[in-house]
């Protein structure tokens, strides 16, 4: 085993972190779902929806709000039913796993199209300078 600071090894913070992680996780994806809630609805008025930029980032929260919910849904899933006792939950805990890994990849893809334009728009408005 290795070494950490203090001569604590890792598996000591491990066992120490332990009784805590699933208050700790379950605190930080319910605030992580509110506020992509109110993120959503600030940015679904009818002022803020003509800027391109803010619905990209309406669906940014879209995105991290559904990756959000279904990671306190996999959570509580995992907690109740340690083994796939019925196909049913087989099932769910597969729909899960899909719409996290592709919410948050469309997350991931936005924000990178969202910094793209940035770069475009900063490009054009220096070239428009030199002239």
């Amino acid at each position: 085993m290795f070494s950490v600071a203090g001569g604590l090894f890792v598996t000591d913070y491990h066992n120490a972190y332990r009784p805590y992680h699933y208050y700790v996780l379950t605190t930080l994806q319910l605030f992580s779902v509110i506020a992509n809630m109110l993120i959503l609805v600030v940015l679904s008025e009818k002022e803020m929806r003509s800027a391109g930029v803010n619905v990209t980032m309406m669906l940014i929260a879209f995105c991290d709000f559904v990756c959000g919910s279904t990671a306190v849904a996999q959570l509580f899933l995992r907690n109740y039913t340690e083994f796939y006792t019925t196909y049913f939950y087989a099932y769910l805990q597969l729909t899960c796993d899909y719409l996290t890994v592709a919410f948050h990849a469309s997350s991931l893809y936005l924000a990178a199209g969202m910094a793209f334009c940035r770069i475009m728009s900063l490009n054009l408005s220096d070239k428009h300078r030199q002239v």
